[in-house]
């Protein structure tokens, strides 16, 4: 067999971007070489999470999960992605409301008059001002920091292959990691960017790319059909198919 001549190159936590590898078929799989290169650690914060006085707790990103040790409580855990919850409730919560982005979790909340105080729980930078919004709306919320998030550069390694490779497809899933990208990525031949979001997507349109694209929704599921439609083109070019 051939060797894969497209790249995908993986921007996320390693535990993340294995997983997300995981999603893509098998048939898709065999036509990529996958680089994981991290623009981001996650490191997790020592601060105990006390729950007493709250009625709720929100968890915007599956890392917030990970980062809080201990039992699950009884009260419910509202969340920023149906993945966030799935690993809530594998975790022992009892999901509340959930929405596709932080706007739709915030809308939700604010139909269902939810009562405060609530608790988010959170990563060092956050956006979609959810507390903020939440306790102007009447529903009192705060916010603590369990993890951080770190920005790291690309290796050497990384980017001669960015420079090197023939086709490269980068998934990117954060505007903070769109803008490291941006910064970190050496001029490639042939970029193929998706972005997670039109805010991802924003400081990605700038830059020199073969093609950019934004999922339908903002989750792994519309990343990776995404990906699999275009590794599949760039392998019906490759071999003589034309662009369908």
């Amino acid at each position: 067999m051939d060797e894969p001549t497209v790249t995908l190159l993986m921007t996320r936590p390693r535990p993340e971007a294995e997983r997300f590898l995981r999603q893509l078929p098998m048939n898709v799989l065999r036509r990529v070489t996958p680089v994981v290169a991290p623009l981001l650690d996650i490191e997790t914060c020592d601060a105990a999470v006390a729950l007493d006085g709250f009625t709720g707790v929100i968890f915007s990103s599956g890392n917030a999960v990970r980062a809080v040790s201990g039992d699950a409580q009884q009260v419910p855990a509202h969340c920023v992605g149906a993945a966030t919850a799935r690993l809530a409730r594998h975790r022992g919560w009892h999901t509340g409301e959930i929405g596709i982005d932080a706007d739709a979790l915030v809308s939700a909340l604010i139909r269902a008059k939810a009562t405060g105080p609530l608790l988010h729980l959170c990563g060092s930078h956050t956006r979609g001002g959810i507390a903020e919004r939440l306790s102007a709306a009447g529903c009192a919320t705060e916010r603590q920091q369990v993890y951080a998030q770190k920005l790291r550069p690309f290796s050497e390694e990384t980017r001669a292959i960015l420079r090197d490779r023939t086709c490269v497809i980068a998934p990117v899933f954060s505007p903070r990691t769109a803008r490291q990208f941006v910064e970190q990525c050496p001029k490639t031949r042939d970029l193929h960017l998706v972005a997670m979001s039109a805010a991802v997507a924003e400081p990605l349109s700038d830059m020199a790319h073969s093609t950019l694209t934004v999922a339908s929704q903002p989750n792994n599921a519309s990343m990776a059909s995404v990906v699999e439609n275009l590794v599949h083109r760039h392998c019906r070019v490759e071999s003589g198919g034309g662009a369908q």
